[in-house]
């Protein structure tokens, strides 16, 4: 092959200058981004070297017996499974220790919905989309296509770990009524729900000066009533008005909440509403045997939890079937309540959940395999059949 010419030789020079001189600017290009973003880079890198947190662990879960050992052997999980029919326990594991609930304080607010329905509220009122909206937090979870929506189905979407139907619903039927939840329906390990939206806000809002992290530690340092008053106020300034959450929005689509994942993880851990596997399952089993203050009540509020007959699965014996849940950095909340075989309820409360094996189950679902084989099938637990009475 011929040499090249001294021109072809210039040429290629002069790529090789301008492909060194592109290579620069991206250089210093990426380096002024660093430098102007040094939290959300440095964030990014610690839960990236997070993520692999208890993937061990996550390999090894192929089954819903997979989940019910790592239950039985995480002191952070609780899962109580109650035969409604016969009042004795199937599954009960640390039935009683309070927890952080994430995905299930929407279970009180659909009996407090079903209680008014029967008092004479009309379900079937329809809220305008921008209820909804408004209460959309960019940068923290993924926007939706909102429609007019009843009260019913906001309940329904609630149940469905949508976090800002929950919050509009909290506030349709009102914080007095609310933080009273847990005494009307006899559910004393139990807090009342809390508008999720003002809580997160509340760790660390754009108009309190100083970096994030120093912002959460000082709200941890509040007592819980404080807490309690803090994100209320802050849910409720977010949405009336509208500068507060324009700037709000403006700090969240830049950097979500500012903080890492582990960060939120111990925050949800010490701010959520705490409550027992036991409560909720007493919850549900009231519900179940249709003394949720009365049958109609029990019946919409079953109505509220158990999905449509759809497909083989709920339909079958002709009984509702219903699980419902959600989950947040280091917490996992799942439910379910089903008819038939007299009356089944189920409840999965977990803390202190490894990132790996939070991924795992959001991305398996097997969590709530876990808890319809409970309803559906036969799963061996820890209690004896002879313990009796209300879960």
């Amino acid at each position: 092959m011929p040499d090249a010419s001294p021109l072809d030789r210039f040429a290629r020079l002069g790529a090789a200058r301008h492909l060194l001189l592109i290579a620069g600017l991206l250089c210093v290009a990426v380096g002024v981004f660093v430098a102007a973003n040094w939290d959300v880079v440095a964030r990014f890198a610690r839960d990236a070297g997070s993520i692999r947190e208890g993937a061990e662990a996550a390999e090894a879960m192929d089954t819903p017996a997979d989940v019910l050992a790592w239950v039985r052997a995480h002191e952070g999980a609780s899962f109580v499974v109650w035969d409604v029919a016969t009042g004795s326990a199937v599954v009960s594991v640390r039935p009683d220790v309070r927890r952080p609930v994430a995905g299930l304080t929407g279970l009180l607010l659909a009996a407090e919905l079903a209680r008014r329905g029967g008092a004479g509220l009309d379900t079937a009122t329809v809220l305008p989309a921008s209820a909804v909206e408004r209460r959309w937090l960019p940068g923290v979870e993924a926007e939706r296509d909102r429609a007019p929506v009843s009260l019913a189905d906001l309940a329904r979407q609630a149940l469905g770990s949508d976090r800002a139907a929950a919050d509009v619903l909290l506030w349709t039927l009102g914080r007095e009524a609310t933080d009273a939840l847990p005494a009307r329906l006899g559910l004393d390990d139990v807090e009342g729900p809390l508008p999720l939206d003002g809580l997160l806000l509340a760790w660390a809002p754009a108009d309190r000066p100083g970096p994030r992290q120093a912002q959460v530690a000082e709200f941890l340092r509040l007592g819980r009533a404080a807490q309690r008053d803090s994100a209320f106020s802050q849910s409720q300034a977010y949405v009336k008005s509208r500068a507060y959450r324009a700037a709000e929005q403006v700090r969240l689509e830049r950097g979500g909440l500012g903080i890492s994942r582990d960060d939120q993880r111990a925050a949800a851990r010490a701010t959520f509403p705490r409550g027992t596997a036991r409560a909720y399952a007493r919850l549900l089993a009231r519900a179940a045997r249709g003394d949720l203050v009365d049958p109609g009540t029990s019946d919409v509020f079953l109505n509220f939890v158990a999905r449509p007959a759809t497909d083989s699965l709920r339909s079958r014996d002709g009984r509702r079937l219903g699980v419902v849940g959600g989950g947040f950095p280091g917490l996992l909340g799942t439910a379910g309540v089903y008819e038939g075989r007299g009356g089944r309820v189920a409840v999965l409360l977990l803390e202190d959940v490894p990132n790996a094996v939070l991924f795992h189950l959001a991305q398996t679902g097997l969590d709530t395999a876990l808890v319809l084989d409970a309803l559906l099938g036969d799963v061996a637990g820890s209690a004896p059949a002879s313990v009796s009475g209300e879960p």
